[in-house]
């Protein structure tokens, strides 16, 4: 059927019917529907003619960029039988702006792709990455309000100016642009008039073809300053001079995380089954000199500012096990010393590589890449590339916490939760990249063969929990997010504007 509606649009290797969908169905979350095909359209006029044949069929379209959103549900749609629209194919970078940093791309653009086009320009500017993989969506993040790494953590502030295609047919463009101001609409992204283009975000009201965002230049220095924290307690008084430091040095580029040791070892490589041989995480900690909490504090800057920084993060956390300080010398260092070290530092040493390659706009899968593999005996025979497809099981329990102890106590005890009642090992994080709030991030690591519908179960009943406390997701896997509005209908401003922008509804709703 596919092939018939859309062969006068597409080449016949872009269209992908009901029997040719395997690398779509592979999914980190354990969750399935039914693909009616994929289509993989090159242009924004592509898009148009798609969105008036699906009109007239009633045919339901899901877009997606790369494919990579582990832990959400990768490239899978929320509901049966809908058409993926896959726009990898869409991966043109232009108009880049040497000076002011604006650069304009596509929705098959990756951030391996990115990283290498700035690199191939002189460098002058990075991109905020995430730790997913070098193949993954720009844009495909930065519209889940996703975040990452220095220089800009909240992807959503860097975007400027979007194009869409509506679900009527007709296209977007952000008001500036669309009144002529093509200069002005990459200078200033509220427009005039309403903001719309946040309407984009999360949503099912178009489809984003072009995106235009702000980079950073290349800070004069980076710094990473890892303190090691060794207890509960410890942990509190440490949050309140995170506020305090969040509060004395309000920098776009600072950013704050804290790892349990759950995450550190995952992030290392370490696997569940290591732990339990060496005899629990106790005993683990002890082997790999890894500490129960540990804080990443990273920013970048004038070298003047950074070195300040250093001078008062050491001060503040002097109470704390042990502060070191990353940075260009040491990192180099650590490389040449690689060789001869022994295993467990590797390990580390690898760890750090992948967080100093982050630091400076290189997508790495060494970190968060190495997690979704946390509970597989032998995987030195896969990729460690594509976690779905290698069948691992991983869902983000993410929700929105207030920055301070409190929110990490009770996120704490949500993690306790889910090890107790589920088994799940409570592999979590804090993100914090502005004043009042911050990202608690806890992944379900699980066994795809036996334990999908244990760890869906899981993330309802922490997210009933949750929301009782008055706490929600920044973000859903879309399992969840079908569960939740089942009982939670859209609100009727939502309803108006979908009667408005996609009358007949062919796009699959998202959250």
């Amino acid at each position: 059927m596919l092939r018939e509606l859309f062969a006068s649009i597409l080449p016949e290797p872009h269209l992908i019917d009901d029997q040719s969908v395997q690398s779509y169905e592979s999914v980190t979350t354990g969750y399935r529907k039914n693909i009616a095909g994929v289509l993989k359209p090159r242009h924004h006029e592509d898009i148009t003619q798609i969105v008036a044949i699906a009109r007239a069929n009633q045919l339901k379209l899901y877009p997606v960029s790369s494919g990579r959103n582990w832990g959400y549900s990768d490239a899978m749609p929320a509901t049966d039988n809908n058409v993926i629209l896959d726009l990898s194919l869409m991966n043109n970078i232009t108009d880049y702006d040497a000076e002011t940093g604006l650069v304009t791309i596509e929705p098959g653009v990756t951030q391996g792709q990115l990283y290498e086009f700035l690199k191939s320009q002189g460098g002058h500017h990075v991109v905020s990455v995430t730790g997913s993989s070098p193949e993954a969506s720009i844009i495909g993040n930065y519209l889940e309000r996703g975040f990452g790494l220095l220089p800009v953590m909240d992807h959503a502030l860097s975007v400027m100016s979007l194009k869409a295609v509506l679900g009527d047919g007709s296209s977007y463009l952000s008001p500036l642009e669309a009144y002529g101001g093509h200069k002005s609409a990459g200078a200033f992204r509220w427009g005039i008039g309403p903001y719309t283009d946040g309407l984009f975000f999360q949503s099912a009201f178009g489809i984003v073809t072009r995106m235009t965002i702000k980079l950073s230049a290349r800070a004069d220095k980076i710094g990473v300053c890892i303190v090691e924290i060794s207890d509960r307690d410890m942990l509190e008084q440490a949050t309140l001079k995170l506020r305090k430091l969040r509060e004395s040095w309000p920098l776009e580029t600072l950013q704050i995380k804290i790892l349990n040791h759950y995450y550190s070892f995952a992030s290392m490589g370490i696997k569940a089954h290591e732990i339990e041989a060496c005899g629990g995480v106790e005993e683990m900690c002890k082997k790999q000199d890894v500490p129960p909490y540990t804080l990443m504090i990273s920013f970048s800057g004038h070298q003047g500012l950074t070195k300040a920084l250093e001078k008062y993060i050491k001060s503040s956390f002097s109470f704390c096990k042990r502060t070191r300080v990353l940075n260009d010398r040491l990192v180099t260092i650590a490389r040449h010393v690689k060789p001869i070290l022994p295993q467990s530092l590797k390990i580390k040493v690898d760890v750090l590589e992948g967080l100093w390659n982050l630091m400076q706009g290189e997508p790495s899968p060494m970190m968060i890449g190495r997690i979704p593999y946390y509970k597989m005996k032998d995987d030195a025979h896969l990729p460690k590339r594509h976690p779905a497809h290698d069948k691992c099981g991983i869902i983000w329990f993410a929700i929105s916490l207030p920055f301070h102890k409190d929110g990490v106590r009770f996120f704490e005890t949500l993690a306790e939760t889910a090890q107790s009642r589920y088994g799940f090992d409570p592999i979590i994080n804090f993100t914090n990249y502005s004043q009042a709030g911050m990202v608690g991030l806890f992944a379900i690591i699980f066994d795809q063969d036996k334990d999908s519908a244990t760890a869906q179960e899981c993330y309802m009943g922490l997210l009933k929990r949750a929301r009782q406390e008055g706490y929600l997701p920044y973000r859903m896997p879309l399992f969840a997010s079908e569960q939740f509005f089942k009982h939670e209908p859209e609100s009727g401003f939502n309803q108006k504007l979908h009667a408005l922008l996609d009358p007949d509804r062919i796009f699959a709703r998202r959250v």
